[in-house]
C-alpha cells in the first residue's frame, strides 16, 4: 500500500467518526481550505490548542505567520500525520526478516 493510500485511509477513518452534521460540515470546509488556523488544526487532530502551539514552538509542524496568526497548509498537515505514522507489527516483522537475510 502506498503512503498516499494510507493517508487517504486515515482521512476516511476520521470522516467516518464524524457523526453529527456540524462536524461533517466543518470537515468539508477544512478539506476545501488551503490554510487552517490553530483552532481548526486542533479540532482536526482532536488536540488542545496548547498542544498545537507547543508543536509550532518546537518546530514539529511547518506553519506560516500572517498578520500575527499561525496558519497551517493542509498538505503540510497531511504530511505531518504521515511522518508520525507507526509501523504495524507485520511491517516491523518484515523489516527484521529482511535485515536477517541481508
Amino acid at each position: 500500500m502506498t503512503k498516499e493510500n494510507e493517508v487517504m485511509e486515515m482521512l476516511q477513518l476520521i470522516n467516518r467518526r464524524l457523526v453529527n452534521s456540524e462536524g461533517k460540515q466543518r470537515m468539508s470546509n477544512l478539506h476545501n481550505k488551503e490554510f487552517w488556523t490553530v483552532d481548526e488544526l486542533a479540532w482536526y487532530l482532536n488536540a488542545k490548542i496548547a498542544t498545537i502551539y507547543s508543536y509550532t514552538h518546537k518546530r514539529l509542524i511547518p506553519y506560516h505567520k500572517a498578520n500575527g496568526f499561525n496558519l497551517f497548509k493542509r498538505v503540510d498537515v497531511y504530511a505531518f500525520i504521515e511522518k508520525n505514522r507507526l509501523k504495524s507489527k507485520d511491517e516491523v516483522g518484515g523489516d527484521v526478516e529482511a535485515l536477517m537475510l541481508s
